[in-house]
This record gives C-alpha cells, sequence and structure tokens, in this order.
C-alpha cells in the first residue's frame, strides 16, 4: 500500500514538472534592447605649423641708459633751454657727439669758477716749465759744442804729444778741458731731463684740473631723450645729495637721466624647468598690460592674441646660474630697433618661441583621455557611426593646438564633447564638427 503511494506521489511530480517547463517554453524571447548612439562634437585633425611657447613677466629698461651728475659740488648756473626758450623737461630730446667730437650738447653745469682759476694756474706752470725746458736745451747745445772742442782739441794735442812737439803738462790741460766739457754735457742732459719732469707734473697738474673743470658740466653720451630731471638753476648741488640705495631713490635724486627709446632689455625669472628650453636667439613676443586669460574671456584666439604684440624682439642671454632661493634663471630678452610704446620701466609680459615645426598634424587639447600614463583620443568612423580608441603619441604643446606624431592622420575626426562617455565601439551621433 505504502509503496503505491510513493508511486503515484513520484508521478505526480513528473508531471507537474513537466508542465512547469513547456509553459516556460512557452514564452516568448526577450526582445533585444540596441544601445542609443551618443552625441559627440568632433574636431577634424589638421596639418600645419606650431609653435611651443614659454612666458614670464619683466620690467623693460632702455639698453641706453645713462644717469648724469656733476662730480663736483657747487651752485647751478645754467641748464640747456629747449629751444631756446625754455629749460630743459622730461621727454625733451637730446644729441650726443658726432664722429669729430668729444662731448655733446652742453646739458648743465654748475660754477666752474674755481675750477677755472685752477686751469688758469695749470697752463701758466705749463706754460713756464716749457720755457725752463727750452732753455736748458738751448744750454745742451752749447754743452755738445763745448765737448765736442774740447774732445777735438784734446785729440790733436795728443798726436802732437805723441809726436814730441808739446809737453806732458799741455796735453794735460788738455785732458782737464774734456773732462769739464764732458761734465758740463752731463750736467746740461740731466736739467733737461729734470725739466722734462717738471714739464710732466705741470702738464698732470693741467689735466686733473681741466678734468675737475669738466666735472662741473654735464654733455649729452648719446641722441636720446630725457627720461628724468631733477635740478633747475640755482639749486645747490652736492654729489651726497645722490640716493645710492635703490634704483628708485637714484631715478628721482640723480641730477639726469638719458634713455634711448630705440631699444629695450627685459629681464625675467623663470622657473628652471622651463627655462631649460629657453636658448639665445629665440624669438620673443612683447605685451603690455594685456592678460591672455582675459583675451581667451573674451573669446579672443590665442593666435591672434599672439599676432598683435606690442613689440618683437630676441632672447639676448640666459643665465648659466639656477638663483638659490626662487630655483629660477634668468633671461634678458632685448627688442628689435625701432618706434615702441614701451616706456622705461614698464612691467611687461614676454612669450619666448622655444620650438617650432612648420608641418605637424595638429588637434585641439581637448581631445584626449589619459589612461595608466597614456594618451588616447576617440576617431569616429563617418560611415559605420561608431568611436575607436587609439594611443597616441604626443609632440609639441602649441596654445591653442597639439601635435601628434602617431596614433592620428590629418583628416580624422577627433571626439571633443562627449568623449568621457565612450567606449571603443560605441555608436555615436556627430552633433557638430569644429
Amino acid at each position: 500500500m505504502k509503496r503505491i503511494i510513493w508511486l503515484v506521489v513520484i508521478v505526480l511530480l513528473v508531471v507537474g514538472l513537466g508542465l512547469i517547463i513547456a509553459r516556460r517554453g512557452a514564452r516568448k524571447a526577450p526582445a533585444v534592447v540596441k544601445k542609443p548612439p551618443v552625441s559627440v562634437r568632433v574636431a577634424k585633425a589638421g596639418q600645419g605649423p606650431i609653435q611651443s611657447w614659454v612666458y614670464g613677466e619683466g620690467t623693460a629698461r632702455a639698453v641706453k641708459r645713462d644717469f648724469l651728475t656733476f662730480q663736483q659740488q657747487g651752485k647751478v648756473i645754467f641748464i640747456k633751454k629747449f629751444g631756446g626758450r625754455r629749460e630743459l623737461k622730461a621727454g625733451d630730446p637730446v644729441f650726443g657727439p658726432k664722429s669729430d667730437q668729444n662731448n655733446g650738447e652742453l646739458l648743465a653745469q654748475v660754477d666752474p669758477r674755481d675750477f677755472s682759476s685752477e686751469v688758469y694756474m695749470g697752463k701758466a706752470g705749463v706754460s713756464q716749465a716749457s720755457q725752463q725746458q727750452e732753455a736748458v736745451r738751448a744750454g745742451i747745445d752749447q754743452a755738445e759744442t763745448a765737448y765736442e772742442l774740447a774732445k777735438t782739441n784734446y785729440d790733436r794735442y795728443q798726436k802732437l804729444y805723441n809726436d814730441g812737439a808739446v809737453a806732458k803738462t799741455q796735453l794735460e790741460s788738455a785732458k782737464a778741458a774734456l773732462d769739464n766739457a764732458a761734465a758740463g754735457l752731463r750736467s746740461s742732459q740731466a736739467q733737461l731731463k729734470a725739466a722734462g719732469s717738471t714739464v710732466q707734473a705741470a702738464s698732470a697738474r693741467l689735466t686733473k684740473a681741466e678734468l675737475a673743470l669738466e666735472r662741473t658740466s654735464i654733455y649729452a653720451p648719446f641722441d636720446g631723450i630725457i627720461a628724468y630731471i631733477n635740478i633747475k638753476t640755482g639749486d645747490f648741488f652736492s654729489p651726497a645729495r645722490i640716493d645710492t640705495s635703490s634704483e628708485d631713490g637714484a631715478l628721482h635724486s640723480v641730477p639726469i637721466v638719458i634713455i634711448d627709446p630705440s631699444q629695450y632689455e627685459i629681464t625675467m625669472e623663470l622657473p628652471s624647468f622651463s627655462a631649460g628650453k629657453v636658448k639665445v636667439g629665440q624669438p620673443a613676443y612683447v605685451f603690455i598690460d594685456r592678460d591672455l586669460a582675459e583675451a581667451v574671456a573674451r573669446g579672443e584666439s590665442l593666435d591672434g592674441y599672439l599676432g598683435r604684440p606690442d613689440a618683437r624682439g630676441r632672447v639676448y642671454s640666459v643665465s648659466p646660474a639656477v638663483s638659490p632661493g626662487g630655483r629660477s634663471v634668468q633671461i634678458k630678452i632685448r627688442t628689435d630697433q625701432g618706434d615702441h610704446p614701451i616706456k622705461d620701466g614698464m612691467h611687461v609680459t614676454c612669450w619666448i618661441v622655444v620650438e617650432e615645426k612648420d608641418n605637424a598634424v595638429l588637434v585641439p587639447p581637448n581631445v584626449f583621455l589619459q589612461r595608466r600614463l597614456k594618451s588616447y583620443v576617440f576617431i569616429v568612423d563617418p560611415a559605420a557611426k561608431t568611436a575607436r580608441m587609439t594611443e597616441t603619441a604626443l609632440g609639441l604643446s602649441g596654445l591653442s593646438a597639439q601635435e601628434i606624431t602617431s596614433g592620428v592622420n590629418p583628416g580624422d575626426l577627433v571626439v571633443t564633447d562627449g568623449r568621457h562617455d565612450l567606449v571603443s565601439g560605441a555608436p555615436v551621433k556627430i552633433i557638430e564638427t569644429h
């Protein structure tokens, strides 16, 4: 009986299981859901020139720039009249020496009378010493003549004595006369030498007096313009009034500062990792009070920004040393000769072209994905409407473009916006092409 019951249970279980399987088999297979394409913006890889840049800020100073001062103290009695009407002021042009001149224009002078009298006395001293020298020179001519006569006379007596025609005392007398003439000649020669030394000493005193007189005047050392003038007629000047503790102090205390505005030098401090790319002779672009970030914010292109510099120039020097404190390197740039809107002492920004290529494969800088220190881009196949991830090798980094040396060809469509939502092979929909 129990066995029959178990058989019935087993049969029911088998039947139930069969019904369940049959029902599941009768159900419809679910439909495959296709993923919608990812909307992307793309840029076409181009080909052309690219430049790599570094930039820094510095102060522009005129290459030819001179602090002019009196070397003597005294009352300022003269300042050049501009156009014959008014005293010089900042911005006025002045002119240096011509090819046949020692000094340029006389710009200012302190009272020279004390020094003029010393020059007068110095000239008188030279004149007197020269006259004494001429008198001694005339005396030496006489001494030389007397010596030649005494020597001739002695030689004659020597021959006569040898022939027995004169006594020995006569020969000795001729010898004494020759010795006296030789002594007189040596004395005259010593006097001439002393007179020459006297003339040299008098000339040195005159030169010193003339230099002291010259130091009462300020002359234009070259053609330029007045940058600062800190004196006026009637002032009492003393070299002690000049403030040498700082450049600003000197600019506002030295009598006159003159500059040549045709060429400027900009000194910058660049980080050592950037300065390592800088070489003497590289092109540089100089900007006055123009901020790159502001230009970009206004929608101005970087190429357009750099295409309108206030001045152009080149790297003039690169220091071989790194500053201990700032870990920076000093770079100097000199502008090209010509008219510039730059002014002496102005703060400027300089962009230096450190490397360039004429024919590079270029893409926008916003197309890359970084994976394990490698750079990738998504390239769209417009026919298949899919994107594939490709590893790239990077070249020069420009301001508005990046060079790719492998992985992308000119004309390839590279994803810019939407690349973070993609996987390789994903379908895409191009909504904009740059």
